[in-house]
This record gives structure tokens, C-alpha cells and sequence, in this order.
């Protein structure tokens, strides 16, 4: 079952923003912007549960700037299960309509 935006915000709150996650973050080590690391992500996730941000495309397509290889996750010294909040992330956007457009047309394809 879904979680609630509200459910996904209070697990995105115990991030103490303590900068381990980019440390490690492969994507991050590449592009040196915060957007594309776990902690950015998890702000993200907590203004979409906010309203601070509405869902787009262009966010999805941020959210979906992740390996999904879960070294923040296993770094957290907080425990935050940033995988997990990632996809949940994807997952909203995707409910609300936002695939990137290879996605949307390889989903329209299958479905």
C-alpha cells in the first residue's frame, strides 16, 4: 500500500542534513549539485508534501537522477531509508501524471 505524502514527509524529516550522503553519492560526484543527491531529493519529497512544489515533469525528472545504488542508505547515520523514500518520490510523481516522456511512451506500450 501507498504511503501518504504526510507519512513520506516525516520519514523525509529525520534527514539531519548532515552531508554524508554526498560524499558517496555517485551522481552527486558528478554534477555537484545537491538537487541530485539523496538529501535533495528527500527536500523535495517534503515540498511536494508541503504544496512548496507542485509535481512536473522537469521534477520527475529530477527524482529520476538517482542509481538507485543505496550507499546514502547504508551511510545515513540517521537510518533514513533514502531508497525507499526515493522511489515513493518516483512513485507520487508518476501517480500524478509526470513520467519523463521514455517512460510514459515505453508504459503506454505495456499497458
Amino acid at each position: 500500500m501507498s504511503k501518504s505524502l504526510d507519512e513520506l514527509k516525516a520519514a523525509a524529516l529525520k534527514c539531519t542534513r548532515c552531508g554524508q550522503c554526498l560524499t558517496i553519492c555517485p551522481v552527486y560526484g558528478k554534477t555537484y549539485e545537491e538537487s541530485n543527491s539523496s538529501r535533495g531529493k528527500l527536500f523535495l519529497l517534503r515540498s511536494l508534501a508541503d504544496g512548496t512544489v507542485k509535481p512536473t515533469k522537469e521534477l520527475m525528472e529530477l527524482a529520476a537522477r538517482c542509481t538507485l545504488c543505496m550507499r546514502c542508505k547504508a551511510i545515513c547515520p540517521s537510518g533514513v531509508n533514502t531508497t525507499d523514500l526515493i522511489m515513493a518520490l518516483r512513485r507520487k510523481m508518476a501517480e500524478e501524471g509526470q513520467l519523463p516522456a521514455a517512460k510514459s511512451i515505453a508504459f503506454k506500450a505495456v499497458t
